[in-house]
């Protein structure tokens, strides 16, 4: 699997820039502002506001640490360091006029990056019935054993999804579950974040800000970028509310990729299934359109097939009848593989065989742990290391 690339948003760094004079440089001249820099696999492309007095003869020097990498441009904003890791703890921008004249930036704040990974889709992005006190064992997943580190050391930004009766908006701790009315009434709830993070806390040690934009019951094409009062800005705003909410605390956001757990219902509805595959398309351009044409993408794949099972067993197939049910179903999933196999940086995480909840298209708790953890070892195969 191809390694992907991450969105690298540095705190902007106006605040912290002054002015060194070197030679004769004349005490007012600004020096660059707005620092700021993206990792790509072939290192990280470092980027910043020129000062005014800058003409395409300008030159500059980044210099970066540690390891220390350096670069060069003439005339432009931006140039690209080989840097081997996703660490980057400071750097400065040094500008020259063609008179000789230089002014230097003063290091940036020491960088402290943060994982940012969006997770999107309907009902089992959300949890739906997936409720953190076990309605049977009555053991919560927010309390020992499943918990670690990330509990406590990471967050998640959530948008408030769906219909009114669902609940939670704004930034929380990783612990504090979503809540949702529910026929048991209002219930805890949690996706695939949980095991998401918890995974890359236990095998990276990454810190993460998980940015939850889902809405139950969407189809595909409420996720297509061209729909202006759809999912996608939705999704797009929140993730840039939440880098904003990180740079305020002097965080550096680090966008490692997006989690998509969506289809259920396209799969159930044999006039929207032969859409899904084109729609599924434009939606990840869309993506790679704004965030990158390297962004991981995860694609959890959902599965009717228990639905369809139970409805057979019990003659209560929809109107549609089984086969035809199963056939827009192998229909979504076909286009989740196919999209997999034809785009690099695109990872495909198969639903089907998970522990599952009536009406049984919606996993329980232990199907949102596993796979959020089998999503948290995917993008883990497409970040550099850190």
């Amino acid at each position: 699997m191809a390694r992907g690339r991450l969105l690298v948003v540095v705190a902007l760094l106006g605040p912290l820039l002054s002015l060194r004079s070197a030679g004769a440089t004349p005490p007012q001249l600004a020096a660059p502002t707005n620092l700021s820099a993206r990792a790509v696999p072939s290192g990280v492309v470092l980027s910043w506001t020129p000062p005014p007095w800058a003409t395409a003869s300008t030159t500059y020097a980044v210099t970066a640490s540690p390891p220390g990498p350096t670069c060069a441009a003439l005339g432009k904003r931006t140039c690209t360091a080989a840097m081997q890791t996703l660490r980057l703890e400071r750097f400065v921008v040094t500008a020259t006029a063609p008179s000789g004249s230089r002014v230097t930036s003063l290091p940036s704040a020491v960088v402290t990056p943060e994982l940012v990974v969006v997770v999107a889709g309907q009902s089992n992005a959300t949890g739906e019935a997936s409720y953190a006190v076990d309605p049977i064992t009555k053991v919560s997943t927010f309390a020992s054993p499943f918990t670690n580190a990330a509990d406590t050391k990471d967050g998640i930004e959530l948008w408030k999804f769906g219909p009114a009766a669902h609940f939670g908006t704004g930034f929380a701790g990783l612990d504090t579950p979503q809540r949702m009315a529910t026929p048991l009434g209002v219930q805890q709830v949690f996706g695939p974040e949980i095991g998401l993070a918890r995974g890359l806390m236990a095998d990276r040690h990454l810190r993460l800000t998980i940015v939850k934009v889902t809405y139950p019951g969407s189809t595909i094409a409420a996720w297509l970028p061209t729909r202006p009062q759809g999912l996608f800005p939705t999704l797009i705003g929140q993730v840039g509310a939440a880098e904003h909410v990180l740079i305020e605390r002097g965080i550096v956001p680090v966008l490692g990729g997006v989690v998509f757990f969506q289809g259920e219902s396209d799969a159930l509805d044999p006039n929207l299934a032969p859409n899904y595959s084109r729609d599924l398309s434009a939606f990840t351009a869309g993506l790679r359109q704004t965030f990158g044409s390297e962004l991981p993408l995860v694609l959890l794949e959902e599965s009717s097939a228990l639905d369809i099972a139970v409805q057979r067993t019990a003659n209560q197939c929809l109107p549609q009848g089984c086969d035809a049910e199963a056939a827009s179903d192998a229909e979504v999933r076909g286009a989740d593989a196919a999209l997999a196999a034809s785009l690099n940086h695109v990872a495909l995480v198969d639903s089907a065989g998970l522990p599952r909840v009536s009406p049984w298209v919606h996993l329980s708790n232990v199907g949102e742990r596993v796979i959020g953890r089998e999503a948290a070892t995917a993008l883990e195969a497409m970040l550099p290391p850190s």
